[in-house]
């Protein structure tokens, strides 16, 4: 094993620690807690400059929600994928560099193609069975229904489609689209590391 795949194994494992860290602390966002705590100081001295980096760009904010932190995620998986493969392998090619690319892209458009199928299940059972929670309801339905018009319009150009029917197709759409790309990045990215450069 030569110094650079031991310094990418050290490097890879820190920036998963590092992962961690900030999942932590976007999930403890989620919820009440006394941020005067030690442990709660310390995490945010750690993680917030990082995270608040991203903050800065108005285009990964969406209304009330906040996508930042999915970015800080992938653009520390990046490096830690990286760091990873070129552990593994021991150099660095071209064909690593996009593989990882590759996977990371995937990463992010496979995260959003599972919130979508979730949010329309969930919201279509929401409906069928009439759950109240209006401004969660809101909330979900700001983020569904532009893509649920658009399927609908797609499927059915010239009359009205119900949202439920949208919902459902929407849900089924997204996990087809998950299941198929996963196959699609799994056989590009074993090509990619193929690559002799």
């Amino acid at each position: 094993m030569n110094w650079l795949s031991s310094t990418m194994g050290i490097l890879s494992t820190v920036l998963q620690v590092y992962t961690l860290l900030l999942v932590i602390r976007i999930v403890l966002t989620w919820v009440s807690m006394d941020r005067n705590q030690p442990v709660m100081r310390v995490l945010g001295a750690v993680t917030d400059p990082y995270l608040n980096w991203f903050r800065r760009f108005r285009f990964l904010q969406w209304g009330n929600i906040d996508f930042s932190p999915v970015a800080g995620l992938i653009v520390v998986n990046l490096a830690a994928s990286l760091a990873r493969m070129i552990g593994v392998y021991g150099q660095v090619t071209v064909g690593i560099v996009l593989a990882i690319l590759l996977q990371l892209v995937w990463g992010a458009a496979s995260f959003f193609f599972i919130i979508l199928a979730i949010a329309s299940g969930v919201r279509f059972l929401a409906v069928l069975f009439r759950w109240g929670g209006a401004e969660l309801w809101a909330y979900l339905d700001a983020l569904l229904q532009p893509p649920a018009y658009a399927l609908g319009r797609l499927l059915r150009p010239r009359s009205f489609v119900p949202y439920t029917t949208t919902l459902i197709a929407l849900a089924a759409v997204n996990l087809a689209a998950w299941a198929l790309g996963g196959l699609l990045v799994g056989f590009g990215s074993r090509l990619l590391l193929m690559l002799p450069i």
